[in-house]
């Protein structure tokens, strides 16, 4: 039987203080971390610049939280998408798809 940890935000706890607390009541026999799936986007400088900092970023941090035998599960992806400004402009954003929908799935 997996017994998982799933944290979620409080107010009045960091998050660490709130992790060790759920790590003495529970002690789970593994800790997993869902993420998006990234790739360096090249649609204007902008979200290149964007896209390959998240993908250094993920990679530091999925080497970190490996090293503490947290397992990182690659699941959905990381979208660009441009949307248009008040002010009348345009920007791309970066946004997470099908990460919620993929840990529902895998608990089922």
């Amino acid at each position: 039987m997996r017994l998982w940890l799933i944290v979620l935000q409080s107010p009045v706890l960091t998050s660490e203080a709130y992790l060790k607390i759920c790590l003495r009541i529970n002690s789970p026999s593994e800790i997993l971390w869902f993420g998006a799936r990234l790739r360096v986007y090249t649609q204007s400088e902008e979200i290149r610049i964007k896209s390959e900092s998240a993908v250094r970023q993920q990679s530091f941090f999925s080497n970190e939280i490996q090293k503490q035998k947290i397992t990182f599960i690659k699941i959905g992806y990381l979208r660009a998408r441009e949307v248009d400004l008040q002010s009348g402009g345009t920007e791309w954003k970066l946004t997470e798809k099908g990460v919620d929908v993929g840990l529902a799935v895998i608990q089922c």
